[in-house]
């Protein structure tokens, strides 16, 4: 019994010392050093002992760099069951002990054989164990990275995984297990660039595009059997795998080119064309998607919020014109909501307008109704640089538009700017400060500023001074200013290209008709209306000024205190009078003053000579005998000539005041004139040689008639 004891513990003592388990032999090995430093290190040396059987793809200590192996990534090395090198083949999938992820094998030239996504090479095959097989690699087997870092780090599948990204799905293929993509090149190929475009802004719709190349499960190619099986997609529109009789694998007819590119969470294989999805009904191109498709999708977001998604929607014609995103500012908000809602509406145009249609200096009508009334909207105004530079507004095209239906859309490079104020836009125009001030200093601001859907005529500075006397006069009658101004504002919209003649009512309550021919800068829009920069100021029919509203600012206080006191009813006669006046310096100059060469009558013809500027116009005065010249600059009695300084024209009867820097004179009584003294002497001559003439013819007539006669007393 003692001898059978003793024999047994020899036995037992000897399979000690020979036994080459996989962890013996790790540790007796002075290649795996580090390897065994890192598993004892992660616990996992333990766990290895009770194995049954397994592989281990151990690296040698050089193929160790200084950081530690993660508990994950050594259980990457190790297989739970035994294979050797005898059992490869190239392509082969061995399922690691870790959360099943697959270990491939590679063959490569000389029938090296290697492992993993970063080929480690098998320098060492098949040494054998107790309990499995080691197969010794010159550097550690890297874990597979998920599927949407698998995409971007592969060349081939690089672009397929931008667009995953881009797509929003790459989170999702992080998160998934088990899942199958079906990679391409060029992916989007076979749909229309305005299709291409849109995606490229649309996440949700590429995601759809995208969702019809992945499986919810993974499909290894050594699943795959002899003919065609349907499978899932993510997008609902199944796809048919197939294997022919060559051995060739293709999804919905396109070839595989690679297969069993291996991921952390699933598996992708490499198709040679798109498969794209045959029910496309979801990219069927309308506004949104135009809109989108030019990067204009914060616009699209803001009509939906605003309430006016109607117009993406629409059949009818028209034309939109979308900020991109890059230039469509957060605080394009911060504004009313009434506000926002015209301004959105100032980018949408009543029909389609292509570039054909387009013209420089034409206005658009929009949808924006903002400050115009009811059944008036804004105008927005093109200028067009050359045939391909086309400016809405001041704001540029980024790009080319796109049609779609009986819709165009352009992309903007900056937002429309809605039309100022009136009083924030005439002060920009010094050539309208008289204007201004005029509108303020009769108070006549407040009321244009409110007034909706008007045409103002903005008179130049040069239309104020030409009015002269007339001018000073309602400067100082905020009133009749008040008045004047209003026959300024019609209440309706009058747009330079519309027609050539407008009538309409005006603010002052009276009817006002105009022609274009007195406007010089036309089309100002503003918010109100439009404003037209004219060369004259027409003043309306209820205005009355008198003589003596204008002696009052002409500076002209002598002649008129004379005027008065000699002939004070002729400012109240229905005669029409130019009073011709002197400045108070010339009257206390003149050495003699005769009132009535001043007092000219004047009818509608001479009037309308005087007005057009027409050269030497002579009217007779009050005082007989003497007329008057009136040139353009100058009034002239006989050879004395007077500079005119100021005129203003009556609006009661006829006339006006015309202010002189000189008192004309009284005539002078004077000789003749050399010709006329030539004349009268020619004419005495004539006179008088005509008398001999006759004379002499006369007595040869009646010598011949007495020579004729008989003497009968001598008979």
């Amino acid at each position: 019994m003692r001898t059978t004891t003793l024999i047994l513990t020899f036995l037992w003592l000897a399979s000690l010392v020979t036994s080459r388990s996989l962890v013996d032999t790790l540790k007796k090995d002075d290649r795996f050093t580090e390897l065994v430093h890192q598993l004892n290190r992660t616990q996992l040396l333990r766990d290895l002992e009770r194995f049954d059987t397994g592989t281990v793809f151990a690296p040698v200590n050089k193929a160790f760099d200084k950081e530690n192996l993660s508990r994950a990534a050594l259980l990457y090395h190790v297989l739970p069951n035994e294979v050797t090198t005898q059992d490869f083949y190239d392509g082969q999938l061995l399922g690691t002990s870790y959360h099943r992820q697959k270990l491939k094998v590679t063959k490569q030239k000389k029938n090296q054989w290697a492992v993993g996504n970063n080929d480690a090479k098998i320098i060492d095959a098949d040494v054998e164990t107790d309990n499995g097989v080691i197969q010794v690699i010159d550097s550690v087997l890297k874990p597979l990275d998920d599927l949407t870092q698998t995409l971007l780090h592969d060349d081939d599948l690089e672009e397929f995984g931008d667009l995953v990204k881009r797509s929003k799905l790459d989170r999702e293929l992080k998160r998934v297990n088990g899942f199958t993509v079906f990679a391409t090149k060029d992916v989007l190929d076979g749909l229309s660039d305005d299709v291409k475009a849109y995606l490229d802004h649309s996440p949700v719709d590429l995601a759809k595009v995208l969702g019809h190349q992945i499986h919810a499960g993974p499909i290894y190619s050594y699943d795959l059997e002899f003919g065609k099986k349907e499978y899932s997609t993510l997008q609902g529109e199944p796809i048919i795998v197939e294997v022919n009789k060559n051995n060739e694998i293709t999804v919905n007819g396109a070839k595989v080119i690679r297969h069993d590119i291996l991921a952390s969470n699933g598996v992708i294989h490499l198709v040679e064309k798109p498969i794209l999805p045959k029910n496309r009904g979801f990219l069927h191109m309308d506004v949104r998607k135009a809109l989108i498709s030019v990067n204009a999708s914060k616009f699209v977001r803001m009509l939906e919020d605003y309430g006016l998604h109607s117009y993406l929607e629409s059949k009818a014609a028209q034309t939109i014109l979308a900020p991109t995103n890059d230039v469509l500012k957060d605080d394009e908000h911060d504004h009313s909501q009434s506000a926002v809602v015209s301004w959105l509406k100032y980018h949408i145009i009543n029909d389609k307008y292509t570039k054909d249609n387009l013209s420089d200096g034409q206005l658009l009508q929009t949808q924006s109704a903002h400050h115009l009334g009811d059944h008036m909207h804004q105008r927005l105004p093109i200028h067009i640089v050359d045939k391909d530079i086309i400016q809405f507004g001041g704001s540029g095209v980024s790009a080319c538009p796109k049609l779609i239906d009986n819709s165009i859309v352009y992309p903007l490079a900056r937002p429309l700017a809605m039309p100022r104020s009136a009083l924030g836009q005439l002060p920009l125009d010094l050539d309208l400060s008289t204007f201004v001030a005029s509108l303020y200093a009769s108070k006549a601001s407040d009321v244009v500023d409110s007034a909706e859907g008007i045409t103002l005529l903005a008179p130049t500075n040069k239309a104020f001074q030409n009015l002269g006397l007339v001018t000073k006069h309602l400067l100082q009658s905020p009133e009749k200013l008040a008045n004047v101004i209003g026959f300024q504002t019609l209440t309706d919209l009058f747009y330079y290209n519309d027609k050539d003649h407008h009538c309409g009512m005006t603010l002052s309550k009276e009817k006002r008709c105009f022609n274009t021919s007195i406007i010089d800068q036309p089309n100002t829009l503003v918010s109100n209306g439009v404003i037209h920069k004219v060369h004259s100021l027409a003043l309306p029919c209820s205005l009355e000024i008198t003589h003596q509203d204008l002696l009052d600012v002409a500076g002209t206080n002598t002649f008129y205190e004379r005027l008065i006191r000699q002939d004070k009813d002729i400012l109240d006669k229905d005669k029409s009078y130019i009073l011709i006046a002197p400045t108070d310096a010339a009257m206390a100059r003149a050495k003699e003053f005769v009132l009535q060469i001043h007092l000219v009558p004047i009818d509608k013809e001479d009037e309308k000579r005087i007005l057009e500027n027409e050269n030497d116009v002579t009217l007779n005065t009050d005082y007989e005998g003497v007329s008057v010249v009136f040139t353009r600059n100058t009034v002239r009695v006989g050879q004395t000539e007077a500079d005119i300084v100021d005129w203003g024209k009556s609006t009661r009867g006829r006339g006006g005041v015309i202010v002189v820097n000189q008192v004309l004179p009284k005539p002078s009584r004077q000789g003749l004139a050399w010709w006329q003294v030539m004349l009268i002497a020619l004419a005495v001559l004539a006179g008088a040689a005509l008398l001999g003439a006759v004379i002499y013819f006369g007595y040869r007539w009646w010598k011949q008639r007495r020579e004729g006669y008989i003497t009968l007393d001598h008979e």
